[in-house]
């Protein structure tokens, strides 16, 4: 069964393509000590939009720390999640910096 989460906010800031393969990580903690790892699907200067295959939950304003493809690493909020299947989600970050 899929499990979908409220809609997509409407899009404020135009959204690009990445590099093909252009990967994130992400850490619930600001010293990168758990890291994991996502596949970027679009980008923004405002955010990016991810896909991610994990056993950790994501919520909705969960604040994480998130170094994309050769941006610094930089603190970000979750804004939306799909779960996909059990353990695969699509999930919006805002930057915060």
């Amino acid at each position: 069964m899929i499990k979908k989460s409220a809609a997509k906010p409407i899009r404020h800031a135009t959204r690009f393509k990445p590099d093909p393969l252009t990967i994130a990580q992400l850490s619930i903690k600001s010293d990168f000590t758990s890291q994991i790892a996502a596949l970027v699907l679009n980008e923004s200067f405002t955010g990016c939009a991810l896909l991610v295959t994990t056993d950790e939950k994501f919520k909705k304003d969960q604040k994480v720390h998130a170094k994309v493809g050769h941006l610094r690493a930089m603190a970000a909020s979750v804004i939306w999640i799909i779960q996909i299947d059990e353990s695969i989600y699509k999930i919006g970050l805002q930057y915060l910096e």
